[in-house]
């Protein structure tokens, strides 16, 4: 039947000879009262002593709002917590010192539920209740822990218990499954909701399991509770069936760890000897469980990391080299299968992100880079796989495919994609893609084939225009091969400074008179002789090498010109020296300029930097900046192949410009094309209009030089003139001219 009442008891220990006797008689004497135990053990499962040093340190207010207030044995509890308990109106009994008397438990247990009750009824009553003495309740009653009525209950196996806590494959222990092997007839565990139990706090309990004996052993998701609501009432309804039974809740917790609270209903344990009964032993094999399991799942867990690591990209979570070229090789293996299997790779390469990466930095690099990892993804379908191989380069792999057209088409998709300008640091950036397509083919038997060749179709793209896109062919591997030679050969001549700089002069076109020279390097082969620079500039600027050849050359121009100027008694001679995109934007320019001009003696006034509209148009804002250092030098700055950009009047407009070179497609026309004759004649016209040099390039003949005097264009360089010649020869035509 239903009891009217529930009593709370803060013991050290569960069990024992003494405190087990002494919660068995106070469990039978609230029974005679119709009243419910509730038990919590305030030390950890872990200690064997049953002495109590110092009062336990219990971390939060459990069961509070079930029980009517707490019988406290033996310092189970602080002053701080006793305090806590009275200041929410629970009342407290305390029951002996500490200390091991000759009282008998059944005595003692009786008395202190008498305190207890008389206090309840009369809350001024003394509550520190019946002391360590108090043991005269008369009578030794029957401690004998036999059930009184009801089934028997399943004989305890100690061993069977200890297997199905420990034992690997015995199922989650949890779900409380091992209590059926014991004499308990119910049990709740409930675990920590945060992890961990702040001191004191009214902390919440997820209730991972539940056992009713009779109905077995079930796992709760999802629901939770307070510690002040727990146990459960379903077990304090249990334990009320029985007079011998009470429900007793243990810490399961030791050896640093801590998980939460085990409640389960059976008798009191007064039989042990010592205080590592039989539910502090389940409490520690179970709190020696849990840790178990959170070492597997955090080593699972760190499984699944370096499984990511291994197969995906850190940065943009694509799929890294290794899992595409394995999702390659299936798709390889499946048309060996399947003949009318079709597949491609597409390699895509950015263009320009180096330059993004050092003018604006390397965060904005990556933030840029999963930007675009967002942007090709959104352009593809299943099942296709995108994949990171470098900083700057994705591949996609299109398998399944039934129209021949369709990876031509996701390039497309792809440029337009990549095209729309991506927003970094407040500001709009444009990096477009160069784009390389190798079709699946029965010749291909290793994945890194197939991507090696996409790779030589983007390449051949970008070396014919950036932001292309073109179909691998096998004459591309050819020249693929005859570049890795010359890239080879580049390094070599680089350690031998195989290099030498020509000069063409650039002529006042009025007078024929030597103005000044456009410094232009040549590669002195060992083998093949004299390289023109577009066999191997190309190859300089993409790899690097650029930067060596450029500062040499630097070095040399401003030597050699400063000996003109003093040998030849032209200090107004001046030179012109082209500046690549990747010298331009490497970060040391203005500094390797100022060295040379300071070692060489030349003045800056004499030496002018030609810079493409392409090159500066990349970050007009960055540019400007590097423009104006370089300008504070001394150095004259112009815009070479002028009128081939995109935003020529904006360069007009906001840079330190001193010249234009008119590009040589224009001044080719002069005379057969009457568009090219209107635009030069626009160009000149702009140009003095702000005060600026013209400068043709390319004149090849007569016509072209008249035409260009005609529309008042001042200066000239080309093959009519002057081929590129050695340092020798070009002072020659400096005094013969002089």
């Amino acid at each position: 039947m239903p009891r009217e009442l529930t009593v709370g008891v803060l013991t050290p220990h569960l069990g024992g000879g003494h405190y087990g006797a002494l919660l068995d008689a106070i469990t039978r004497a609230a029974a005679a009262s119709h009243a419910t135990v509730v038990a919590i053990q305030t030390l950890n499962a872990a200690p064997e002593r049953i002495d109590v040093a110092e009062p336990a340190d219990l971390p939060a207010p459990v069961a509070w709002e079930h029980v009517a207030g707490f019988l406290v044995l033996d310092r189970a509890v602080g002053p701080g917590y006793l305090a806590a308990l009275r200041e929410a109106g629970k009342p407290v009994v305390a029951v002996g010192d500490g200390a091991r008397g000759p009282e008998d438990p059944m005595a003692l247990g009786r008395t202190a539920v008498a305190a207890f009750l008389a206090q309840l009824r009369d809350p001024t009553t003394d509550g520190t209740g019946p002391g360590g003495s108090a043991g005269s309740g008369g009578g030794h009653g029957d401690p004998s822990p036999h059930r009184d009525g009801g089934p028997p209950a399943e004989p305890p196996a100690p061993h069977d218990v200890v297997l199905d806590l420990l034992r690997p494959g015995q199922g989650d222990p949890r779900e409380l499954g091992w209590l059926r092997r014991t004499s308990v007839r119910a049990g709740v565990l409930g675990l920590w909701a945060e992890g961990r139990c702040d001191a004191h706090a009214d902390a919440t309990l997820e209730l991972a399991g539940t056992f009713v004996r009779g109905r077995g052993a079930d796992a709760v998701a999802g629901d939770t509770t307070s510690t002040r609501h727990f146990p459960p009432p379903e077990l304090l309804a249990l334990a009320a069936e029985r007079p011998d039974d009470l429900v007793q809740v243990v810490p399961v917790a030791g050896g640093g760890s801590d998980w939460g609270l085990l409640a389960v209903v059976d008798a009191a344990e007064p039989d042990a000897t010592t205080g590592r009964d039989r539910l502090n032993h389940w409490a520690a094999l179970l709190t020696v469980a849990l840790d178990h399991r959170a070492v597997q799942r955090e080593l699972r867990d760190q499984q699944e990391q370096l499984r990511v690591a291994a197969r995906y990209d850190h940065l943009t979570g694509l799929a890294n080299r290794s899992l595409f070229l394995c999702r390659v090789d299936a798709a390889i293996e499946a048309a060996r299968h399947r003949p009318d299997h079709r597949y491609a790779v597409i390699f895509v390469d950015l263009d320009g992100f180096k330059v993004i990466n050092d003018s604006l930095g390397h965060s904005a690099g990556d933030r840029l880079l999963i930007q675009v990892a967002e942007r090709i993804k959104t352009c593809l379908r299943e099942p296709a796989v995108t994949a990171r191989l470098s900083a700057d380069e994705f591949v996609v792999l299109l398998d399944g495919i039934e129209d021949p057209a369709a990876p031509t088409r996701v390039a497309e998709r792809l440029h337009a994609t990549l095209a729309r300008p991506f927003q970094l640091q407040g500001r709009e950036v444009v990096a477009t893609a160069t784009i390389g397509i190798a079709f699946g083919e029965p010749r291909y038997e290793h994945a890194e084939d197939l991507v090696r060749d996409a790779d030589i179709a983007m390449c051949w793209s970008k070396s014919r225009r950036k932001g292309s896109h073109a179909v691998f062919d096998v004459t591309m591997h050819a020249r693929a091969v005859s570049r890795l030679q010359i890239e080879t050969e580049l390094r070599r001549a680089v350690e031998r400074d195989e290099f030498e700089v020509h000069y063409q002069p650039i002529v006042d076109l009025p007078t024929g008179k030597v103005h000044a020279f456009e410094a232009l390097v040549r590669w002195r082969h060992p083998e093949r002789g004299l390289v023109q620079p577009d066999d191997f500039l190309p190859i300089a600027e993409e790899t690097g090498l650029i930067l060596p050849i450029g500062q040499r050359m630097l070095d040399e121009v401003c030597r050699r010109v400063a000996a003109w100027q003093r040998d030849i008694g032209r200090p107004d001679l001046s030179v012109s020296l082209n500046i690549s995109n990747r010298q331009f934007w490497h970060g040391g320019l203005v500094d390797d300029v100022a060295r040379s001009l300071h070692d060489s003696g030349l003045t800056a006034r004499s030496l002018s930097l030609e810079i493409t509209e392409g090159v500066i148009m990349h970050n007009v804002g960055l540019a400007r900046k590097l423009l104006k250092d370089l300008h504070g030098l001394g150095c004259r700055l112009h815009i070479d192949d002028f009128g081939t950009g995109y935003s020529s009047l904006e360069a007009l407009h906001r840079l330190p410009i001193d010249a234009l070179k008119i590009d040589r497609s224009f001044v080719s026309g002069l005379g057969v094309d009457p568009r090219s004759g209107e635009l030069v004649r626009t160009i000149v016209l702009m140009g003095r209009n702000l005060g600026l040099d013209l400068i043709g390039e390319g004149i090849e003949n007569a016509e072209q030089r008249e035409h260009l005097l005609r529309l008042d264009c001042t200066y000239g360089q080309g093959y009519l003139l002057s081929r590129p010649v050695p340092a020798e020869p070009a002072a020659a035509l400096v005094t013969r001219r002089h």
